[in-house]
């Protein structure tokens, strides 16, 4: 070996050496860990660890309150129906003809008499009569009165007959029965009904005055219901 390889031989063995002795004493004097740093780096795990485990999860709270509850008008008007329904009285063939604001009129002759008087003539004097009293009357109402009139000829001369007349009122009303409704035209309010017997040239007269007398009763009847 030539003197100047040697020379850098010495060299970086001096400068290796020269390294490990600083790094020894650096590795030596650094300070140790003293209790109270081990303890607060405890203490940092420790509480990390308990708020993940004891975090609150949101609670949903109900809270009741009573508000009154708006009644619908259907069941209003069905429990007043009813209260009226429980409330009502009996009435008779005079009293049965309360708030009917009018009626229609509407006469029925059998044909053996059609030569002596016609249907239109009885209803109009039933009806001019009804007027004469204050009755109300109304071709396009659902109330109707009804004047029937039946006859016959008692024998084959025909010199006379004999006749009925009866007048009624006739309204379409609910028929309740075991729970079920209907609807149907009934009669609510009827003469007394009138039996007679005339000649043949006194048949127009006769029928008239009877139709006449049955629209009185009829009037009588309704401003007794009626009265302001």
């Amino acid at each position: 070996m030539d003197k100047l390889t040697t020379n850098m031989a010495n060299k970086l063995l001096v400068f290796t050496s020269l390294g490990m002795v600083i790094f020894a004493g650096l590795y030596f004097n650094k300070p140790s860990p003293s209790a109270k740093n081990a303890t607060t780096a405890a203490q940092i795990v420790t509480n990390t660890i308990t708020m993940e485990v004891v975090k609150e999860v949101p609670k949903e709270v109900q809270k009741i309150v009573s508000v009154p509850a708006e009644i619908p008008s259907e069941y209003i008007d069905a429990y007043n129906l009813k209260s009226k329904m429980l409330a009502a009285t009996s009435v008779s063939n005079n009293g049965v003809l309360f708030n009917i604001k009018d009626v229609r009129v509407r006469a029925y002759i059998p044909d053996e008499i059609k030569k002596h008087i016609s249907q239109e003539e009885v209803q109009a004097r039933f009806e001019l009569t009804l007027r004469r009293y204050n009755v109300p009357v109304n071709a396009e109402t659902g109330k109707l009165v009804c004047i029937q009139i039946n006859c016959f000829y008692p024998d084959e001369l025909k010199n006379y007959l004999l006749y009925q007349i009866d007048s009624a009122l006739f309204e379409e009303e609910w028929v309740f029965r075991d729970g079920n409704v209907r609807k149907a035209f009934v009669t609510t309010w009827q003469s007394r009904g009138v039996y007679g017997r005339t000649g043949v040239n006194n048949i127009s007269d006769v029928i008239l005055k009877k139709a006449e007398k049955d629209a009185e009763l009829f009037a009588n009847d309704y401003l007794n219901a009626n009265q302001k």
